[in-house]
């Protein structure tokens, strides 16, 4: 989870970045509400990719919340609407396939796993 949560919010941060001038020069929304909206969601992806260090349940779960915060962002600003979707099924996808490998390396090493790399489900 480590990896694959870390490069989904590092390019989220990105692409966040990306969808501020389209809100504010083609929607037209303003430019004081498009920065702070998309300035603290940037700051807090950048927050949970420092999250993403400590255990499974605590990366899944700031990045559910940042995601979800995302998501309801995008219903008063429209552009941040398909990252919003974007970024989710990557989240979901990128949550299923760390639990699949971290099973297949316990399978392999049962010994080498510590507690922080322990698979859990949701």
């Amino acid at each position: 989870m480590k990896v694959m949560g870390s490069a989904v919010m590092a390019l989220e941060v990105i692409v966040l970045g990306l969808v501020m001038p389209v809100a504010h020069v083609v929607y037209d929304y303003p430019l004081g509400t498009v920065v702070w909206v998309s300035g603290g969601l940037m700051l807090l992806c950048i927050l949970s990719i420092g999250s993403m260090r400590r255990d499974r349940r605590t990366a899944v779960a700031t990045g559910s919340f940042v995601q979800l915060l995302v998501l309801i962002c995008a219903i008063f600003i429209k552009p941040f609407l398909v990252p919003a979707i974007l970024f989710g099924l990557i989240w979901i996808l990128a949550v299923v396939l760390s639990a699949r490998v971290d099973a297949a390396k316990a399978e392999q090493n049962p010994e080498v796993l510590d507690d922080s790399d322990t698979p859990e489900t949701l």
